[in-house]
């Protein structure tokens, strides 16, 4: 029987780019101002800023 070696880094650089893909989308969002009022997109800004604030 043949064993497979497994990558054990091959995770966890799919899971940085799924994180970086997912932030810039937040980031087109808040910067598209898919809301057409100003309370929307300010409110969008505020979650962004609270949501990457350590």
């Amino acid at each position: 029987m043949m064993t497979v070696e497994y990558d054990w880094h091959r995770p966890k650089w799919r899971k940085r780019i799924e994180i970086m893909f997912g932030q810039l989308k937040d980031q087109r969002r808040v910067a598209m101002r898919y809301g057409r009022r100003t309370e929307t997109s300010l409110s969008a800004i505020a979650l962004a800023v609270i949501k990457h604030a350590p």
